[in-house]
């Protein structure tokens, strides 16, 4: 099998069939979506993949001719019109050539082919790049809105830094794609909440944010909202000069996804312990984001602690004491503020939970050790 990070001339056959049927299994709006959002990725392009792999669009029976143009759109950047009409010569005079077609174009192949959303949001994506001045944001965010194209769809960059298209963006902007330019569109006044005129605005991401049902949709994991969380909170970019005015509603909203984000996290079942570095190392942020080793390492403990059904302390000391035949082991659970929690099981009198934290705690957990409390 050829390496996907090593550009080949050739492939396996299993590798053409694997790429062919990613290609082939997704109907044609998804795929145009795919395509068009997601170009190139690791240096391969989409155009890269089809001229090695030779999807048959003979396959796709009445979608034939759809997933022709699909694919002629990747491989030159256009569809084709004369596909349309394959019947008729290009063009009078002897050389004239009809479309070399791989299957016969029926009627039901041109009735498809003329009313697929597909293909017409194919267009527009074809209508957006030729969007090249910041005076025709309006037209820009009429296409948005018309065919929901995204913000990848938008190729002239001067255009993301208008609200008209924004305000288009918004409307229907995924979950996962809202968190993600959340500074942007705090920096462009939009959610800042600072004046009426945008308070709708920071009501629909608020509502968006804290929506239980697109949390579990998006399927987002709780580290992803607590990285935007951070960078949010901080008020200014990780790279660049990007600065913010921090909405407190916002920032409320992420921490509740946070929480809600746990729904997403798919227990093991299985049994873990969890040990935690308390060095000062641990106040250091993690490379290129806001968070602090010590905030990463305990949200990753709750998504354990909040999941797994065997993360029961008291009842991991009990099969530890069994197991190693070591009767007086011991637990101690050091609360930092007093929330009423029970970790400890206050009939064994080999366990104890301190609540608080002060000189007095070290000598204290010292005497139970040794038996003397």
């Amino acid at each position: 099998m050829i390496s996907m990070n090593e550009k080949s001339s050739g492939w396996s056959r299993i590798m053409r069939k694997a790429i062919t049927s990613w290609y082939l299994e997704k109907d044609p709006k998804s795929l145009v979506m795919h395509i068009t959002k997601y170009p190139q990725r690791e240096g391969w392009s989409h155009r890269d993949l089809l001229r090695l792999a030779h999807p048959k669009v003979s396959m796709k029976n009445d979608d034939a001719l759809v997933y022709d143009q699909i694919f002629r759109y990747v491989t030159h950047g256009h569809v084709d019109p004369k596909k349309r009409n394959p019947s008729t010569e290009d063009a009078p005079g002897p050389n004239a050539k009809r479309p070399r077609l791989s299957y016969d174009v029926t009627e039901v192949l041109l009735s498809k082919e003329k009313t697929s959303d597909a293909l017409k949001f194919l267009e527009a994506v074809m209508k957006m790049k030729k969007i090249k001045e910041v005076s025709q944001a309006d037209e820009c965010a009429q296409l948005i809105r018309e065919f929901g194209l995204v913000r990848e769809h938008v190729v002239n960059t001067e255009l993301l830094n208008t609200t008209t298209v924004w305000i288009a963006l918004l409307e229907k902007m995924p979950l996962t794609a809202l968190i993600r330019n959340l500074s942007k569109l705090s920096t462009l006044g939009l959610i800042t909440g600072v004046t009426p005129e945008n308070q709708k605005y920071v009501d629909k991401v608020v509502a968006c944010i804290t929506s239980e049902k697109s949390i579990k949709n998006a399927r987002v994991h709780p580290l992803t909202i607590l990285l935007a969380l951070a960078t949010y909170r901080s008020g200014h970019g990780f790279r660049g000069n990007l600065t913010w005015s921090v909405n407190q509603k916002i920032e409320e909203a992420l921490e509740k996804a946070f929480l809600l984000a746990f729904q997403n996290v798919e227990p093991t079942g299985k049994r873990f312990c969890l040990a935690y570095d308390v060095s000062g190392s641990m106040g250091s942020t993690i490379c290129e984001t806001r968070i602090s080793c010590r905030e990463a390492s305990a949200a990753l403990g709750m998504c354990f602690l909040r999941k797994e059904p065997k993360i029961k302390p008291y009842e991991a000391l009990k099969k530890y004491r069994e197991v190693m035949n070591i009767p007086e082991a011991k637990l101690i659970v050091c609360g930092m503020t007093s929330t009423n929690f029970t970790i400890a099981d206050p009939t064994d009198p080999g366990m104890l939970d301190v609540v608080g934290f002060d000189s007095a705690v070290p000598e204290l957990v010292r005497s139970f050790v040794l038996g003397q409390i």
